[in-house]
């Protein structure tokens, strides 16, 4: 519970030469899984989600064969067997940047034929937190990005913490680069509703820091 070291490196924008801060935001990938497993975990201690039930309890519109063989165990902890979308070659070139519905996008990336059977290994998967992220909207009735407002966010008080959206202007955020042979290229802004509930969400170390603390709460 106390910080012994606290810096930060590197540029938050290169082609004007800004330095990163410690509340620098930044796009927080796939440690963006846990605030949608803790908000599932959250669902099942109201009784409002049961781990042992499937993707079609929850998700009817979803592949029945599938969906009724994966629980939501399965999917928190990368069992289903669902092939991983981003997995998929043409994803992170193309289909990433077009705005799909959460409905088409895990109908069309989603929703392949099982890689293994649900329960008999461990591979890390996106489209598991993309489906659960899906399934918290249906049985809440509410968006993503207000569910985590209301339900880790304001409880929390994390003040930079957010679901990120690349069209909004926000204040210190780092720019995405591709590092190549010839140097740095700038990497260009995806629809990142298409990472919903996998890889969304911007925040500071700070917030990371709160987050952390608040895991070892009641």
């Amino acid at each position: 519970g106390k910080v012994l070291y606290e810096q930060a490196f590197g540029l938050a924008n290169r082609e004007w030469n800004i330095p990163n801060t410690v509340d620098t935001r930044f796009n927080l990938a796939s440690i963006s899984k846990q605030f949608t497993a803790v908000m599932v975990m959250q669902l099942v201690e109201e009784g409002k989600l049961k781990l042992n039930r499937t993707i079609s309890d929850y998700y009817p519109e979803y592949r029945r064969d599938i969906g009724k063989e994966v629980t939501l165990h399965h999917l928190l902890t990368h069992q289903s067997g669902i092939p991983n979308y981003t997995s998929l070659p043409y994803v992170w070139s193309d289909s990433l940047y077009q705005r799909y519905s959460l409905d088409d996008l895990v109908k069309k990336f989603a929703s392949g034929d099982l890689e293994f059977k649900p329960g008999s290994q461990y591979k890390y998967n996106n489209s598991g937190y993309l489906i659960l992220s899906v399934i918290l909207e249906r049985v809440t009735g509410k968006p993503f990005a207000q569910l985590l407002e209301e339900r880790i966010i304001q409880p929390l008080a994390l003040q930079h913490l957010a679901v990120d959206d690349r069209e909004h202007i926000v204040p210190k955020r780092a720019y995405g680069y591709e590092k190549t042979p010839e140097g740095y290229n700038n990497v260009y802004s995806m629809y990142m509703q298409n990472l919903q509930g996998a890889g969304n969400l911007y925040g500071t170390l700070q917030d990371l820091y709160q987050w952390d603390q608040a895991l070892y709460g009641t």
